[in-house]
């Protein structure tokens, strides 16, 4: 069986490509799986992976017009001329899985 290899915080970053203070807020978000051995970190390298995973199978963000959208849309129904806020939300939901 082979050792899993394990990273610290500052080679789990350069693998991630993203800075050494944004690793470790992950590791203390707990959104990367992390051991504490003496004052660093180690991570196993399949966390990592695991972590990337999860991320791609995210929603994506929404677009500008989405946010526009949306925004008109709280407007409307908190003016008082619109449509139920169930129905407002049911149409923003089903325009965005087209």
């Amino acid at each position: 069986m082979a050792k899993p290899t394990l990273l610290t915080a500052e080679e789990a970053a350069d693998y991630l490509r993203v800075n050494v203070n944004t690793m470790r807020r992950y590791i203390r978000e707990r959104r990367v799986r992390a051991a504490r051995v003496g004052r660093g970190y180690r991570i196993r390298q399949e966390d990592l992976d695991a972590f990337l995973s999860a991320l791609a199978d995210e929603e994506p963000p929404l677009t500008a017009e989405e946010v526009r959208e949306s925004e008109a849309g709280w407007a409307e129904y908190l003016a008082g001329h619109s449509k139920p806020l169930d129905r407002v939300v049911q149409e923003q939901l089903r325009g965005r899985a087209d």
